[in-house]
């Protein structure tokens, strides 16, 4: 059984455990069997899942180039374009999307016509309304003051990018836009998770107490109407086995969904799914803690989409691409 480092809600336990897609029994016999001790770049985990996995220390693959991309806070590895990563800024920046390669260069920006940029903070590539497509989500979800009465996630099919034509600019087309509701009042987030088994979205408020809320919206997501998020339990980062930076900058779901991955400024932490269990069943046991190389302001972590380890990048021009490879 899973224990308690997610308090759950009852309702939730009881009504929110999406069934996944099927996991071939030799595959999840062989993700179950295959997790090496506990650790990242020679952190330890202390008494984790037998299940945790080891990355190497993170590796600069580049440095971002131009002066565009200054205060990158979402990260996304693409799932259409191989060697692709969907970056885009923090908030004061208009409405765009950048297409980077793994070194950091700048293949394509795309910008999003008659949409607003309040408060940009992650993104995520997952299921959407159409099979067998990959989907941008976009979070419109920061919330300093604790003010807005509802946030936005942007969700578009995931478009190709043409690497013959480097820094090409075109609009992303198709958006549509998902009004989200807390059930208890405004709160900021800086981290947006879309399940690939399910197609639900999970938002991780960031608290200074490090006391982070953890809500959920249930898929088929509709637009044209307020979607109210339920909560489905909390974590408490800055302490026990969730140590170091109290504030969870950001969140990503392994493309095979069997990993789920949240950092702060210092660390990252990891769960290993079991097949049939929701997120926020996973989120009971206790992490694999992973300590991050030092960044500045880091606000941005995505799995690669190959499985082989997972991206962070910090803020300011000429920010250093770090991958963290699986051992």
């Amino acid at each position: 059984m899973r224990l308690g480092v997610l308090t759950i809600a009852a309702a939730v336990w009881a009504g929110c455990s999406a069934a996944p897609t099927p996991v071939p029994a030799d595959t999840a016999a062989a993700d179950a069997s295959s997790g090496d001790a506990a650790g990242g770049a020679d952190a330890d985990a202390g008494g984790a899942s037998p299940l945790c996995r080891a990355f190497l220390a993170g590796a600069a693959l580049g440095a971002l180039k131009g002066d565009k991309l200054g205060e990158i806070s979402g990260l996304a590895d693409s799932r259409r374009n191989p060697g692709v990563l969907w970056l885009h800024n923090d908030s004061g920046d208009k409405a765009r999307i950048f297409a980077v390669n793994l070194a950091g260069a700048l293949l394509s920006e795309l910008a999003l016509p008659g949409v607003q940029a309040i408060d940009w903070e992650d993104i995520a590539v997952g299921p959407g309304p159409q099979p067998g497509k990959t989907y941008l989500y976009l979070g419109d979800i920061g919330d300093n003051l604790a003010n807005r009465k509802t946030i936005q996630v942007y969700r578009a099919a995931e478009p190709l990018v043409d690497p013959g034509l480097p820094g090409a600019s075109q609009n992303l087309t198709g958006i549509e836009k998902l009004e989200l509701r807390y059930p208890d009042g405004a709160h900021d987030a800086e981290s947006l998770l879309v399940d690939p088994w399910s197609g639900d979205l999970m938002l991780l408020t960031k608290d200074e107490d490090g006391k982070s809320k953890l809500y959920l919206a249930k898929a088929p997501l509709q637009a044209g109407t307020v979607v109210d998020l339920v909560k489905a339990g909390k974590l408490e980062f800055g302490k026990g086995v969730l140590p170091g930076d109290a504030l969870a900058t950001a969140g990503d779901i392994s493309a095979d969904g069997l990993s789920i991955g949240l950092r702060s400024r210092d660390t990252a932490f990891e769960w290993r799914r079991l097949p049939g269990e929701s997120v926020a069943m996973t989120l009971l046991a206790a992490p694999c803690v992973v300590a991050l190389a030092q960044e500045d302001q880091g606000e941005a972590f995505g799995y690669a989409a190959d499985g082989t380890g997972f991206h962070t990048v910090g803020e300011g021009k000429g920010a250093k691409m770090l991958f963290y490879r699986l051992k």
